[in-house]
């Protein structure tokens, strides 16, 4: 736990020592913000509903988190790596990485703030959904990013691992908005291979225990994956 903790303060204090981190938070609050005012037009509906808002949240999740774990362990991979000298074991360093992408992805959300408090000032809000849509984006993003941390692990390519990430992320989500052309009796099974319905079900306001066991089985799956081809490239 001690090392896991240390490899997280690390990926912590590099957030003011880059500008990455800063960017592609801006550029994810800039992005849903468009769109959100684009094609759900909040401000001129006067609706208090924010569906529209965390449906773009989890679309712009699915090219955000790539890029934040692209080069996590890509890094590592070379001799010179930053954490190669350090007595920490793969699976340290991997947990360590995921919790460091995690935090920025929670604190991307946590900006996000604004627009709920603002809705609730406009009208009645039901935060049930509410909090039930950025738990499912939180589960989302940390599936997310053990992905990426395992793509990062296959190659020395940042752009590589960029791309990896994006296909294998882009699947389930885009798969969720075909359900509606699949088969009635393929539903059940597709849907459940789906972020987008999983979000969408958290979204709804309730804590759906089917939800919470996919993201998170996909994340300790992931995670498992990145520290054993992290062991794996240490070794050879």
């Amino acid at each position: 736990m001690i090392g896991v903790l240390s490899v997280w303060r690390r990926e912590v204090r590099e957030w003011g020592d880059h500008l990455l981190p800063a960017a592609s938070v801006s550029v994810f609050l800039l992005g849903v913000g468009a769109a959100t005012l684009w094609y759900d037009d909040l401000l001129l509906t006067g609706r208090s509903d924010l569906r529209g808002a965390l449906h773009w949240m989890s679309a712009a999740l699915v090219l955000w988190v790539p890029a934040l774990t692209m080069r996590s362990l890509s890094e590592e991979l070379r001799p010179e790596g930053p954490l190669q000298a350090l007595p920490l074991s793969s699976g340290e360093v991997a947990i360590g990485k995921w919790l460091g992408a995690v935090s920025l992805i929670a604190v991307g959300l946590a900006l996000t703030a604004g627009w709920p408090l603002s809705l609730a000032w406009w009208g009645e809000l039901d935060w049930g959904p509410v909090a039930g849509g950025y738990l499912g984006l939180l589960l989302e993003g940390g599936a997310l990013a053990a992905i990426g941390l395992a793509a990062s692990a296959s190659t020395r390519s940042g752009a590589l691992a960029w791309l990896l990430t994006l296909a294998v992320g882009a699947v389930p989500w885009v798969g969720g908005l075909a359900l509606g052309r699949l088969p009635e009796a393929w539903v059940p099974l597709a849907q459940y291979a789906t972020f987008e319905w999983h979000a969408a079900n958290l979204a709804a306001g309730a804590l759906d225990s089917r939800s919470v066991i996919f993201f998170g089985g996909l994340t300790i799956l992931s995670l498992r994956l990145s520290a054993t081809l992290l062991e794996h490239r240490r070794l050879w």
